[in-house]
């Protein structure tokens, strides 16, 4: 998933309903969301472990996604997508 998606997610899970409640409870500015809803921005990974508990999922979802989502280089995107494929996803539903 893309890191306005796991924004989100952590936004219904907790039952926040806007972007300013869920930069507040990340402790992030409202602006750096706006990066990520524009997809300017993507999570750090210390953001990317907070959201991933806000959302009740483990952690390296979230961090081998921003990863992928991130990156320029081809060679490395097809990298993360094959370890995102060895990774056994079945006990996880989020699989992007």
């Amino acid at each position: 998933m893309k890191a306005h998606e796991w924004i989100d997610l952590a936004k219904s899970k907790n039952n926040i309903t806007s972007d300013y409640g869920i930069a507040k409870r990340l402790g992030m500015t409202q602006s750096a969301v706006s990066k990520i809803r524009t997809g300017t921005g993507t999570l750090s990974d210390d953001y990317a472990v907070l959201v991933a508990r806000l959302c009740g999922v483990d952690p390296y979802i979230v961090l081998i996604d921003q990863h992928h989502e991130r990156t320029t280089n081809e060679c490395v995107r097809e990298a993360w997508e094959r370890l995102s494929r060895v990774i056994d996803f079945r006990h996880d539903p989020l699989v992007f």
